[in-house]
């Protein structure tokens, strides 16, 4: 299964949609797997004009069950809601592609993510195949209609992601691994994910170390809490906002979001500098509203400047209220060395904990070899729940 990319330049990179073109159903008799059974593939007609498709609920469902069996009680659904929401961003298309069998029942699903505004060459490709209906060619043929579709539009460059769990990874140095850059870790090439992406000339260009904390149970979160400072530097002042950034605010904002799309590690993936503009935040806060996404965010600011030091955000999606989404943590170039990092992972847990007490866990992700972040994770108690890995490629 290859899955849409969880890491940590995607929570600004939403990936918005609308449909360029409507794509004549085709049908596929597909008897490999059953006699006279019919796979229908289709374009959704999703648009914001029609943003419930009767394929909807269904795709959710495909996308979101596997990703369950890595993470359990840790998965954040696909919803209508998530998906409906980018219909607000039409400069980032999604298109919706499902495979439907004769009694309505929806057995594949993919999609295909661009971008109009940075990396305007790549296009972002997730595919995956209902329970218990792998290995009958679905995922290939709705990998080959994305990709079909993304040359159509003149992309040259593939992205995808799959989900690891930790058994799912080995430091063995041998012929039944796949080398990861920038780690010492290696992919199972016994993993079906990782034989469908390699199948396809995909190479790995980025791991993701996704790690969370049970935040009401763990100790070391607790100690993290007490030994922390809560006061920041004399230089520096803090504030914590719930949803929308404050107008006063929104300039260090912006270049704390700018400068993170360059400064956070991205292995070979090949990702383009973001410029982040008020109106983009603005547009990035709508967005999390429609997909009922509470953000909760903790800057440091340097008094004589004004400028942003340092930054971090929980999402909260009421889909699946018990579980904290850590989006980006950053220290900015010329504000570091002064803790300001753990200062703000301390301000933003506090608070999380007071304004959300049923929330029971964090999860986040971070480039193994991001050293200094991981060690402020462990710090927090946070222990590894595996790993999702980023695939590049070009389209020939």
């Amino acid at each position: 299964m290859l899955v849409q990319g969880r890491h940590t330049s995607a929570a600004f990179r939403a990936v918005m949609t609308r449909m360029l073109r409507r794509v004549k159903r085709l049908t596929l008799v597909n008897d490999s797997w059953c006699a006279e059974r019919m796979t229908e593939y289709r374009w959704l007609d999703f648009t914001a004009e029609n943003p419930n498709p009767p394929e909807l609920d269904g795709l959710c469902h495909v996308l979101t069950a596997p990703s369950e069996l890595v993470w359990g009680d840790l998965t954040l659904p696909t919803t209508p809601e998530l998906l409906q929401s980018r219909l607000k961003r039409p400069e980032q298309p999604l298109f919706l592609l499902a495979a439907v069998e004769a009694d309505g029942k929806v057995v594949g699903a993919g999609t295909l993510h661009l971008n109009e505004v940075e990396n305007r060459d790549l296009a972002e490709i997730d595919v995956a195949t209902a329970l218990g209906r792998e290995g009958r060619g679905i995922g290939s043929e709705l990998f080959n209609r994305a990709l079909e579709r993304a040359r159509d539009l003149g992309r040259t460059r593939i992205e995808a992601w799959t989900e690891h769990r930790p058994e799912g990874l080995t430091r063995d140095d041998d012929a039944d691994s796949a080398p990861l850059p920038e780690t010492a870790w290696r992919l199972k090439r016994s993993d079906r994910a990782v034989r469908f992406a390699l199948d396809r000339g995909l190479r790995p260009g980025l791991m993701q170390r996704v790690s969370s904390v049970r935040v009401r149970e763990s100790e070391r979160f607790r100690r993290f809490l007490a030994e922390t400072p809560s006061e920041a530097p004399a230089e520096y002042e803090l504030h914590t906002f719930e949803g929308g950034v404050p107008d006063e605010l929104m300039e260090a904002v912006c270049g704390l979001f700018s400068s993170f799309s360059t400064e956070a590690p991205s292995g070979e993936m090949g990702w383009e500098a973001e410029v982040w503009t008020p109106e983009r935040v603005r547009k990035a806060e709508e967005v999390a509203l429609a997909r009922k996404e509470t953000l909760l965010s903790t800057i440091a600011v340097h008094r004589s400047t004004g400028e942003g030091a340092a930054f971090t955000a929980y999402g909260r999606f009421a889909t699946a209220p018990h579980l904290l989404q850590q989006k980006i943590t950053m220290s900015a170039p010329g504000h570091r060395g002064h803790g300001l990092g753990a200062l703000v992972k301390r301000a933003n847990a506090v608070a999380a904990l007071e304004l959300w007490p049923e929330a029971e866990a964090v999860q986040t992700d971070n480039a193994d070899h991001n050293v200094h972040m991981l060690r402020i994770n462990e710090a927090m108690g946070f222990e590894t729940a595996g790993a999702t890995v980023g695939w590049t490629g070009r389209i020939g």
